[in-house]
């Protein structure tokens, strides 16, 4: 695509210039003329996140979910091991980054007693700085902006763009949010040339958390307080007022073995402290979160459902955004409600937001469809209820438990069956590729692409949950079932889920199979598991209407395979742990992870070679070796792939012609 070859281009003449004229670049700076390529082009990374309590899944495990779409992330998903700190060490803070590599660390050294020590490497070996690919640059080691208190031990978890699960089974999603109020790091300048005060961001959080928690509670207070003593802020701070704020504020769907929560965080008034609340999902209830605020009003005396900064009430009363009622003595901030209070409304990518909180409610609880409109205003304020002028609900009870494989396929939705299918119709191509690109367009051709007005207006494509640019989608599994070394287990999908497959991976094992930690998006990589399924739908979107129904057989067949195994390797681990020499357990536990995403490649692998078969030039073609004779003579069929009518043209008019 155009985005991207631009994007492809610019990194390269960086690299021409290293290599020809000795122009050094600064990392840094490699960064940001990768990000700016694409969000010059209007490509904006917004992610969707997924929560279900206990009673609403088949197994009793709280699950939450995390389609990072993010397109110039670094690809690797990487496990961070469990520490003992030395008295006096410090936990350093960095900045904001992520492509590769997110962090160039020190290389990692034990003492005699096997201990590790060293705060310059926090993130484990497949950070250190001997693991950089320096074929694309000579990065130099990571610098820290600052330095919070180490704690004496630090969990082991599993580690993308954020930390998405640790060995006590706590359990991260995200999705980033717009808010009111912008913060500048320490680290820079902001639009009135004084420094910045805040010194978090949310990837920086969820690390924390997963570090130093055992239970979700315990995240959601130790990220809170955390950013209320030192400052948070948003990706976008640097950027004009609107894209600033449509990145200022975060969402987190946060759980253990027993309960899940939602978390929302944004900065302060003064960029050097935050605001931030959490609401407990009912157990049998799901609930998720697309780039809008969903906590609505917030009872913070009610203690086993809701979490909040000191500051709540304060700095909404300080600006207007909230008026405490004088006759409620008893309870003067009743109505207060958080989204309506601290969020913004995206107006033209309002429904991008809406839509996708609509579509998950109602796949999960088809029942509530006649009481669900998917046409709302950007805060979601009506559209829900008999009568559609009621807000849409915090969190909805399912209509029946729901297994993984119910949640994946909420995870690789693309609106199919619904009026908003983009499988169907003429902005899907000749054979119903569901995959969008913004309007290029927009702004350099008013006549024929889309003017800016009307695009801004929300003239746009539909937004599904599952995304071309996604670099992996998350679904954990916390189960109060088992113990935390098996119980706490990751289903990961690299590159987009409709054209991907999940793969199990233990927060409690060593290390993370090599296909997840191989591959960068500066090249291809047969190695890495991203980039086969890249290939993958690169070429089977071509004839999606047709590719898809292969795809989703082999991913069903594959899943269900490492569902099985999964199982399997679990009952085994239980049976380790009663018996002697149990501490063999994580070794058990690493062989089957990497078995399974071996098998997971190798046949992705083959499933690629099998879509150039069967599927080129036109037309669906039969495996030759599956109808050759013992004789040696053998007969491929093949039929067209048929265009839809509304792509074929109308025959030519051809005046004066007679026939013969």
């Amino acid at each position: 695509t155009l985005q991207r070859m631009v994007t492809k281009i610019l990194f390269q003449i960086i690299v021409l210039q290293q290599l020809l004229f000795g122009i050094n670049v600064a990392s840094n700076d490699l960064e940001k003329l990768d990000i700016a390529g694409f969000d010059t082009l209007g490509m904006k990374d917004r992610c969707t996140s997924i929560g279900l309590g206990p009673k609403a899944t088949v197994d009793g495990s709280t699950i939450t979910t995390h389609n990072n779409d993010c397109q110039e992330c670094d690809l690797r998903l990487t496990h961070v091991p469990a520490y003992d700190w030395p008295p006096g060490s410090r936990r350093p803070l960095y900045d904001i980054r992520d492509a590769y590599p997110r962090y160039v660390e020190a290389d990692i050294v034990f003492d005699a007693n096997n201990k590790f020590g060293n705060e310059l490497n926090i993130h484990g070996p497949d950070y250190a700085s001997s693991k950089v690919d320096r074929t694309i640059y000579n990065w130099n080691l990571s610098v820290p902006m600052g330095y919070i208190d180490q704690v004496p031990h630090t969990y082991a978890y599993t580690l993308g763009t954020y930390a998405i699960q640790n060995e006590k089974q706590v359990s991260i999603g995200e999705s980033t949010c717009s808010a009111k109020f912008i913060a500048v790091p320490v680290n820079g300048v902001g639009k009135n040339g004084q420094w910045g005060n805040a010194s978090l961001h949310m990837e920086t959080l969820t690390e924390i958390a997963l570090e130093r928690c055992a239970t979700a509670r315990c995240a959601i207070q130790t990220m809170g307080d955390l950013a209320t003593k030192h400052g948070f802020y948003g990706p976008e701070w640097d950027g004009d007022k609107v894209s600033a704020e449509d990145e200022a504020g975060e969402a987190l769907t946060v759980s253990d073995a027993f309960e899940t929560w939602m978390f929302h965080i944004l900065p302060d008034d003064s960029g050097s402290s935050a605001i931030w609340v959490a609401q407990r999902v009912p157990d049998d209830h799901i609930t998720a979160v697309a780039n809008q605020f969903v906590i609505g009003e917030i009872d913070v005396a009610d203690s086993a459902n809701f979490l909040a900064s000191a500051n709540i009430f304060e700095v909404a009363i300080r600006h207007g955004f909230f008026s405490p009622d004088p006759a409620n003595t008893a309870n003067p901030n009743a109505r207060f409600h958080f989204s309506n209070a601290y969020g913004n409304n995206r107006h033209a990518t309002a429904f991008a937001c809406t839509r996708r909180i609509w579509r998950v409610f109602t796949m999960a609880a088809p029942s509530l469809l006649p009481m669900f409109s998917p046409y709302t205003d950007g805060m979601a304020s009506f559209g829900f209820g008999p009568d559609g002028l009621q807000p849409y609900p915090f969190s909805v009870k399912v209509d029946q438990p729901l297994a993984v494989s119910d949640v994946m396929r909420i995870a690789r939705d693309q609106y199919e069956g619904s009026p908003f299918d983009m499988t169907v119709g003429l902005d899907s191509g000749p054979y119903g590729d569901p995959m969008r690109f913004p309007p290029m367009t927009k702004w350099r051709d008013p006549v024929n692409g889309v003017s800016w007005a009307a695009y801004t207006s929300g003239l746009d494509f539909q937004r599904p949950i599952s995304l071309w640019r996604t670099a992996y989608s998350s679904i954990t599994q916390a189960r109060s079932s088992l113990p935390d070394v098996i119980g706490a287990v990751t289903w990961l999908a690299p590159y987009a889920p409709h054209h991907s497959s999940y793969l199990p991976i233990y927060a409690s094992a060593s290390q993370t199979p090599s296909s997840l930690k191989a591959g960068t998006q500066y090249k291809l990589d047969k190695a890495s598991n991203w980039w086969i399924h890249c290939l993958t739908s690169n070429y089977a979107s071509r004839w999606y209407r047709y590719t898809i129904v292969d795809i989703m057989a082999f991913q069903k067949q594959l899943e269900t395979d490492l569902f099985a195994s999964a199982r399997a390797a679990e009952d085994a681990a239980l049976a380790a742990l009663a018996a002697p020499g149990s501490e063999d357990l994580n070794r058990n536990h690493v062989h089957v992870r990497a078995d399974a995403s071996t098998v997971q490649r190798s046949q992705v692998g083959s499933q690629v070679e099998s879509l150039l078969v069967t599927h080129r030039n036109s037309a669906l073609r039969s495996n030759a070796a599956s109808n050759a004779s013992p004789t040696g003579s053998g007969s491929i069929s093949a039929r067209r792939l048929e265009l839809s009518p509304q792509w074929l043209p109308p025959p030519p008019l051809l005046s004066g012609f007679q026939p013969s």
